[in-house]
């Protein structure tokens, strides 16, 4: 699994990012890009699948924590791809995720301007205590977007029903 940083975190993270951004052994579900935001003073990353605008969030990130993200983050989203439905053994789980490596930022603007409009979104809650961060990106993840060119809502499907295509199509292989 490739995950390509923002500069913000890209900083935060400097001692485990691979320089080399090599796309020789990219993951099963695409190319990652995630970011760091604040909320009530706590440190929480914000990840984006570039291909179906699936996203999930870490909350209260620690620096104690960057040596151990990698199976915090296989967590997470396990738990969210769960929680919306998305049910995988863990063997093919596994196998789908495999390694996790974090890159420096590859400016992909239709990526990050999803990620602006999440963390917009985001930032109308108050806190995000004051809702279940699972319920939160289930939200977010339930917003229809276009697939693709042609008319406007045409393509229009969801980020869930997107990343379950995408993971059939890998179980079909």
């Amino acid at each position: 699994m490739h995950i390509h940083l923002s500069k913000k975190l890209e900083k935060l993270l400097k001692k485990f990012t691979d320089k080399k951004s090599s796309e020789l052994d990219s993951s099963r579900l695409g190319k990652w890009n995630a970011t760091v935001f604040y909320v009530d003073r706590k440190k929480c990353l914000f990840f984006l699948n570039a291909q179906t605008t699936y996203s999930f969030i870490l909350v209260n990130v620690m620096a104690k924590d960057y040596p151990n993200l990698h199976k915090k983050i296989k967590e997470e989203l396990y738990e969210q791809l769960s929680y919306d439905g998305i049910l995988l053994g863990p063997d093919f789980y596994s196998e789908l995720i495999g390694g996790i490596r974090f890159l420096p930022t590859d400016a992909d603007r239709r990526a990050l301007g999803f990620i602006n409009y999440k963390l917009d979104i985001i930032n109308h809650f108050l806190s995000i205590e004051s809702i279940s961060v699972d319920l939160l990106c289930h939200r977010l993840n339930s917003d229809f977007f276009n697939t693709g060119p042609g008319p406007r809502y045409q393509n229009m499907t969801t980020p869930i029903e997107e990343m379950k295509r995408v993971v059939e199509e890998i179980q079909g292989d």
